[in-house]
């Protein structure tokens, strides 16, 4: 028999997402294409078949206001990135970073762990 209430458990993070918005900028369309072929060709996996798995392609460092230490955590790019044309030279960007941990690491003390809140 159920009863009626809140049965607060524990919740487990499974990963956190990161999501990040950018601008493309050229001083010219071959300046522009050059960016954006960099940009691509920066978070691509090293090959076909890393696409259908979870791949590192980097550790993710942030520093918030307030807190004593950076915090670390590996990173993988969730989706393709988002580059739809805004003019001949300039591109408004969106990508979706994962930290497939669910935490993140302190910089200085690895033994630091962080949630996110």
């Amino acid at each position: 028999m159920e009863h009626v209430g809140s049965w607060p458990g524990f919740n487990k993070i499974d990963e956190i997402l990161v999501h990040v918005d950018f601008d493309i900028i050229g001083s010219t369309t071959a300046d522009f294409n050059a960016r954006k072929r960099t940009l691509q060709n920066s978070f691509s996996p090293a090959n076909n078949l890393a696409a259908l798995i979870v791949e590192k392609i980097g550790d993710l460092k942030l520093n918030f206001d307030g807190d004593t230490e950076d915090m670390t955590g590996p990173v993988t790019l969730d989706g393709d990135i988002s580059i739809p044309y805004t003019g001949p030279m300039l591109a408004s960007c969106q990508m979706t970073l994962v930290i497939y941990q669910g935490y993140m690491n302190g910089v200085v003390t690895p033994a630091n762990v962080y949630y996110p809140r």
